[in-house]
Parts: C-alpha cells; sequence; structure tokens
C-alpha cells in the first residue's frame, strides 16, 4: 500500500549495468536487519502462489554515462524507489534506512541523503503510467523437453492478454477471489513507433531478462490498477520489473 523514496549522493564510481540483483538481495538484507521472520518469509515463499507483492525501480542518477557492461556515475544525486502492497516491509525498509548513513550497491557506497514514504495514490477506471522500471511478460515455450519463456512486447497477439491475466492472478492469490472486473493495456504507439528499441536485455544472476519501457494507459477496474501501481505489472517484480509511476 505504500513506497518509499531513497534518495542518496553518487560519488565518481562504478556499478554494472545488470544491478538488479544488488537491489534485490539489498531489499532482503535491510528488512532483516529489522524483521527476520518476515524478510525470511517473503524470500521464501511469497505471499501467496509465489508472488512476493513488491518491486522497485531503476537507479536513476543525475550524472552517469553507460559504458559496455558497467555504469560509470559522477558526483551528483540519485534517486531509487521501491513499492509493496505489505505495508510491513515498507514499514521495515524505511526503519532500516532511517538509521543507515549509507547502502552498498556492487562495490559502491552511496550515502543516503533522504527517505520518506510516499502518500498512497487514489485511481480511477482509467490511468496513464509511464516505467519506472522495464516490464516484462513471457508465455512458456518448451523446447527439447525444457520450458523456456519466450518474451513479449506489445507488438505481440498475446501482450494483452498476458497483461490481464497476470495482473488477474496476483489479486486472486492476494484476496483469494476473482476481482469483480478486468483491466486492459494501451500502448502509448505513438511513443514506441519513435524509438528505435524499446526493449532491454537484463542479465539477472545468470538469467537473460527481455523486457520493455514504454508509456502505456490502463482502463478498467480500479482495484486492479492500484494493484499493479504497488506490486507491479508483469512478471519479475520482486527482480525490479514493472514498477510505475502515475503522469499527471
Amino acid at each position: 500500500m505504500l513506497r518509499v523514496e531513497i534518495v542518496f549522493e553518487t560519488p565518481n564510481g562504478v556499478i554494472p549495468i545488470n544491478y538488479n540483483y544488488y537491489l534485490s538481495s539489498l531489499i532482503y538484507f535491510l528488512v532483516a536487519s529489522v524483521d527476520k521472520e518476515l524478510a525470511s518469509s517473503i524470500h521464501e515463499k511469497g505471499f501467496g502462489k509465489g508472488f512476493k507483492f513488491f518491486t522497485f525501480s531503476q537507479l536513476f542518477f543525475k550524472n552517469f554515462k553507460v559504458e559496455g557492461e558497467r555504469i560509470k556515475i559522477f558526483e551528483g544525486v540519485g534517486w531509487w524507489y521501491v513499492s509493496s502492497v505489505v505495508e510491513e516491509l515498507i514499514e521495515c525498509l524505511f526503519s532500516s534506512l532511517s538509521r543507515r548513513k549509507d547502502i552498498k550497491i556492487a562495490n559502491t557506497s552511496f550515502k543516503i541523503s533522504e527517505v520518506r514514504i510516499l502518500p498512497p495514490k487514489h485511481f480511477g477506471s482509467r490511468e496513464r503510467f509511464r516505467m519506472l522500471s522495464p516490464l516484462a511478460l513471457s508465455v512458456p515455450v518448451k523446447k527439447n523437453k525444457k520450458l523456456y519463456h519466450n518474451y513479449l512486447t506489445p507488438y505481440d497477439p498475446e501482450f494483452t492478454r498476458r497483461f490481464s491475466e497476470n495482473l488477474v492472478r496476483k489479486y486472486k492469490a492476494l484476496y483469494g477471489k476473482t476481482p469483480s472486473g478486468d483491466v486492459k493495456i494501451i500502448p502509448d504507439w505513438d511513443y514506441i513507433k519513435s524509438r528505435k528499441r524499446i526493449t532491454k536485455l537484463l542479465n539477472y544472476k545468470g538469467v537473460k531478462i527481455k523486457a520493455s519501457i514504454f508509456p502505456f494507459e490502463i482502463a478498467g477496474d480500479p482495484e486492479l490498477i492500484k494493484l499493479g501501481y504497488e506490486a507491479g505489472f508483469g512478471e519479475f517484480n520482486s527482480m525490479g520489473f514493472g514498477m510505475v509511476k502515475p503522469v499527471d
């Protein structure tokens, strides 16, 4: 139901371009420093049918440069966001961060400037979002008796259906009932067609995940829209995928 914003000072340093695993591990570490049982429960079991019901954004730097497989950071300011349906998780995260002077990502330390819990949002039946982390959706494909992920983009016919189905499954897992409505994603095609590429291939601990970044509208059940905002849209949310920000 909440999300936390972390503002930090950036030194002259370097982090790997595939940093999601470091951020995911950092969240569990910070929560465990306040409530080990909660951190262990989320990490091992989640909150129903494997869903962990939290997500986090990319790191945002004021001054940086991408060089191959690494990000070169210069002195300035950075931002990071974490969101969850589980209030206890955000409260533990906020408590832990508020007591710390810095956070370490890979081998680089960042001095914490400010930590704050953002107020909850209220949603109607049609909302517009921009992505704070890439959106991943896939369909299982069997090859040589093994299951693989076939990652989808807005151009794929199954993309809209899988987007909605994923959100409905989250709702059922969280509340133990079927939602009263459905949702439909409406990609910003003008934006998509203006870009050479909207996909990113990320490596999460050896697993390659292809995800997309683009603005979109979503129409339908406000409860499902709210759930997607809080827990993340699409798949692999607890690995840093599917976090969004409303566009006013």
